[in-house]
């Protein structure tokens, strides 16, 4: 024959709630909600002028659960660092024609499978200068015949830099 509640109470030092649960007893923990994970994931990457995701709706739900199919938390990371990183994403960079900026947001990031790859792909990346593009240099090509200058050197090794993957 079982133990009753009240014998339960004594024994394991638990209280039922007013359901007749009872709290303090052996229970397997829940496993974490994949949405939140993933809100909790943006919301502690991203910075203002990022907003936060404050809800999850069931339209928001839908779409996480789509986007997890598609790749890793470990990949989303990576993912939303990158967003993080860009001043693009941040709204740094004037809107077209004097308009506003355009900042990223959680429904932009989950609306679509193709934005985590064009993001992986670098399409919202920092850009250098158009002035001076830095790909195919070749100091002959700016006539100069002694080869690049001390800052030509520093900007082709910061270039070169930018383009190694970020070790995580």
């Amino acid at each position: 024959m079982g133990i009753g509640i009240k014998e339960r109470e004594e024994e394991e030092d638990v209280e039922p709630s007013a359901d007749g649960a009872l709290f303090g007893a052996d229970v397997a923990p829940a496993r974490p909600d994949p949405a939140e994970v993933f809100q909790k994931l943006w919301n502690d990457v991203t910075k203002p002028p990022i907003a936060r995701c404050r809800e999850l709706s069931s339209t928001r739900r839908r779409q996480i659960k789509k986007r997890l199919t598609e790749r890793s938390l470990d990949e989303w990371y990576a993912v939303v660092a990158r967003i993080q990183a860009s001043a693009f994403c941040r709204g740094e960079v004037p809107g077209r024609d004097g308009g506003q900026p355009w900042v990223a947001s959680f429904d932009w990031l989950i609306g679509s499978p193709d934005v985590a790859v064009k993001v992986l792909e670098g399409k919202y990346d920092d850009r250098r200068s158009a002035k001076r593009p830095l790909t195919g240099y070749q100091p002959s090509q700016l006539g100069n015949q002694a080869g690049p200058s001390k800052r030509d050197l520093e900007l082709i090794a910061e270039y070169e830099q930018s383009r190694k993957p970020v070790a995580s």
